[in-house]
């Protein structure tokens, strides 16, 4: 074997390793949303279900934009209910 086969096969260990990685980050990505998404179909609805009759609107409109989260993602504490139009 000589210097080049040495290279050409660390290179292609290095891509299989990266694709092999990459096929993992989307497998746990599409679980991830999976979770999300039945999460949002199943406990969100009853959630939303059980807030009080003048409330229930407003959780149905708010966005991922109007979520009571500051710039670090952190819980807001000072937060008041204010659907964004």
């Amino acid at each position: 074997m000589g210097l080049g086969s040495r290279a050409e096969d660390v290179a292609r260990q290095a891509e299989h390793r990266v694709l092999h990685d990459l096929v993992t980050l989307v497998g746990n990505m599409t679980e991830g949303i999976s979770f999300v998404l039945f999460t949002l179909d199943d406990i969100l609805g009853d959630i939303i279900l059980s807030l009080p009759d003048n409330e229930k609107e407003d959780a149905k409109t708010v966005t991922c934009a109007g979520l009571p989260t500051s710039d670090k993602g952190a819980a807001d504490e000072k937060w008041t209910w204010s659907p964004q139009s």
